[in-house]
């Protein structure tokens, strides 16, 4: 098979590439060094808040290299690859690894559930295309010839047939889609001259590899006449109001897009609030709980005394809990609390 690299690749495109590797070359004895080395570079990559491609092209190449190793989890070796990787489009010796391996595996890896194991027992023994790997799987177990297969069974491959549909019916968009589409909803939401604010909410902020339904942030001067606005917004197919505080848009191509509504002196916690992933609030309550503080969208109450602090901006809301700025894409409930401690 062959992996579809190029020289502009997303940090969630690379991240899925070396996430791969590392399970392709965990199916051999005497790889867990390199192994863990990928396994650790693609969470890295994953959750790093600049697209590995701008800084690349912000470097010359004497200094870019050097820059790759300095990132945590990033060693010479990796480093070396991401550079050939960006000047090239190819990484030799990932080629190497996968030009024996069946195709499809790489797509139907990418189905939870599913790892570099049982996907090359799937596509190396049954017939599946290149161009409708998933497609070809769904249909095989439907027929019930995955459960012949050696470490499958019924369970397992009804289990299969759950996990395929369940990852087809997500909807889930990469990212640079899910970003363009934003884009283009935020356009059209600005022509309201009501709006003082919005921004993106949610995985998109924190720019994850792929992205279900589009979350929106806005402050306005007229919610009434906002309200108006997105009933009658063009990209919709369908508008509804629920309350005061959510809009939702039925777009033409079946997504969904969530418009939340803040007050303007709350907007730095709402984004917080509405931009972490479940994990990382859930430590940032419990590091505010530390501190005799309780959190909400709506501020920092102060526990000892029952006011609520309210803040303009995310700077503003992280210091006050004795933290710097956290990036919105190092919000995954990792040790970025730690990390951004004054």
């Amino acid at each position: 098979m062959k992996l579809k690299l190029t020289k502009t690749m997303t940090n969630g495109q690379i991240a899925e590439v070396f996430k791969f590797i590392s399970e392709i070359l965990g199916l051999e004895e005497g790889n867990l060094f390199r192994t863990k080395a990928y396994q650790e570079a693609a969470e890295v990559i994953a959750q790093w808040n600049e697209p590995l491609v701008d800084i690349y092209a912000d470097h010359t190449d004497e200094e870019i290299l050097q820059v790759f190793i300095d990132m945590p989890g990033i060693g010479e070796g990796i480093a070396k690859k991401l550079v050939e990787l960006f000047s090239t489009g190819k990484i030799k010796s990932f080629a190497k690894y996968v030009e024996e391996l069946p195709e499809g595996m790489f797509e139907l890896c990418q189905v939870a559930g599913i790892g570099a194991k049982k996907a090359y027992r799937i596509c190396s023994q049954l017939p599946v295309h290149a161009d409708r790997p998933l497609a070809d799987v769904l249909a095989l177990a439907k027929e019930g010839r995955i459960r012949k297969l050696e470490g499958f069974g019924e369970k397992s491959e009804a289990e299969l047939i759950k996990a395929i549909e369940n990852y087809q019916a997500s909807g889930r968009m990469p990212y640079e889609e899910a970003n363009r589409l934003a884009e283009e909803i935020v356009w059209e939401l600005k022509k309201d001259a009501n709006l003082e604010k919005i921004e993106v909410l949610g995985s998109l902020r924190r720019k994850n590899s792929s992205i279900g339904d589009i979350d929106l942030g806005i402050v306005t001067n007229n919610l009434a006449a906002t309200k108006e606005f997105v009933k009658n917004f063009k990209l919709a197919k369908r508008s509804v109001i629920l309350g005061d505080g959510l809009m939702r848009l039925q777009l033409k191509n079946g997504h969904q897009v969530d418009i939340k509504v803040s007050p303007l002196n709350e907007w730095g916690s709402f984004l917080q609030h509405f931009t972490g992933s479940k994990e990382h609030n859930i430590k940032l309550r419990r590091f505010a709980l530390s501190k005799g503080f309780s959190l909400s969208e709506h501020g920092i109450l102060v526990k000892a005394t029952g006011e609520v602090l309210t803040f303009a901006n995310e700077t503003k809301f992280y210091n006050h809990l004795g933290l710097n700025l956290i990036p919105p894409a190092e919000r995954i409930g990792g040790d970025e609390i730690e990390r951004y401690q004054l």
